[in-house]
């Protein structure tokens, strides 16, 4: 495995610690390193696996640009600046006020990355530069044909690929190391068998990071034959042998992970068994949460508050959120830890 840049090592591992586990002492206590902002739910691809395809949405909705300047805001007034990760369940470039949104982020000295699945990248990609993005994550989802397949938009592949290298010329013109670049594959049907060879495509890529996602699914999707879980023994050995491969490492120039971690030996029962045994331990409740275009502040899929009524700090120190920490600290468990990428699988 190559060393990694210590300005990449800290993205990957964020801020926390070993000493973060003090925070679970006590539900009062909380450490925001990074807040999700979910500006729109609008999105401009159609992914056959994903809950906010845009045959799915009947109903669009964004963040009035005065809610986004009041979070922003309110994010730089606070002792220890979170990251703020424009995301979602809609496409952030799409939102008509992105740009003013990075541009205040730079101004109050905030870092911020984007989580985008890059169709619109190259027309935003000296914006995205000059506004000093931290990172960028992209989501992809096979080889060309695999990928275009599961987006349902021709030529989604070739663009994401352009505006790619575009960012990279940019940062190559003007000496910087910034934004890193990591591109997330979620494992899924159509893709399974090109596992590898999209381990190779990918890692050619001017990219610094790349993950390979195991789905994501509630446990009513674990037996509904409509859902991606992947089923099958052939299948689920295909998976794991590609898991080995990749715990290997060794052969890619940047770090390849898979996420969530779950070992080898522990991807059947992570697709099969409703009591594989997992870690009770989170601390993901007192690190982050994601605020939504509406101004609810969400964690774990828990409404905590809205920051059109209160404050971002009051929010996330009022007593429903508390009450929620504690839960998770005493080994409370909600459906949507199921299979949840921040939960432990081991």
């Amino acid at each position: 495995m190559p060393l990694i840049p210590r300005s990449l090592r800290r993205y990957l591992i964020g801020d926390s610690s070993s000493a973060l586990n003090l925070l679970r002492r006590s539900p009062r206590l909380f450490f925001l390193s990074s807040i999700n902002i979910y500006p729109t739910n609008i999105c401009n691809y159609d992914c056959m696996m994903c809950e906010s395809a845009k045959s799915i949405i009947r109903v669009k909705n964004r963040m009035d640009f005065a809610l986004m300047q009041k979070i922003l805001r309110e994010c730089g007034a606070l002792t220890h600046k979170p990251v703020l990760h424009f995301a979602g369940h809609g496409e952030p470039l799409v939102y008509e006020h992105i740009r003013p949104s990075m541009e205040l982020c730079r101004e109050l000295g905030l870092k911020w990355t984007m989580n985008t699945n890059g169709d619109l990248l190259g027309r935003h990609a000296e914006e995205i530069i000059d506004n000093r993005a931290y990172a960028i994550n992209l989501s992809f989802h096979g080889t060309a044909e695999t990928h275009d397949q599961v987006v349902k938009i021709p030529g989604s592949y070739q663009r994401v690929i352009k505006g790619l290298m575009k960012i990279d010329e940019l940062k190559k013109a003007r000496g910087l190391k910034t934004p890193i670049v990591s591109v997330n594959c979620v494992i899924n049907t159509p893709n399974l068998e090109h596992l590898e060879r999209i381990a190779a495509e990918y890692t050619a890529l001017p990219i610094d990071r790349l993950s390979f996602q195991h789905l994501i699914f509630s446990e009513q999707e674990m037996d509904d034959p409509a859902s991606f879980v992947i089923r099958g023994e052939e299948r689920l050995a295909m998976l794991t042998e590609f898991c080995r491969k990749m715990e290997q490492g060794g052969h890619y120039r940047i770090p390849v992970t898979l996420i969530p971690k779950i070992g080898t030996g522990d991807v059947h029962g992570y697709y099969t068994d409703r009591c594989h045994p997992t870690a009770k331990s989170c601390l993901n409740p007192w690190l982050s949460v994601r605020v939504h275009y509406n101004g609810d502040v969400e964690v774990c899929k828990q409404i905590l508050g809205n920051v059109r009524d209160h404050t971002l700090r009051e929010v996330i120190n009022s007593e429903k959120a508390r009450e929620f920490r504690r839960m998770i600290r005493d080994g409370g468990a909600i459906p949507a830890c199921f299979r949840c990428c921040h939960r432990h699988y081991y």
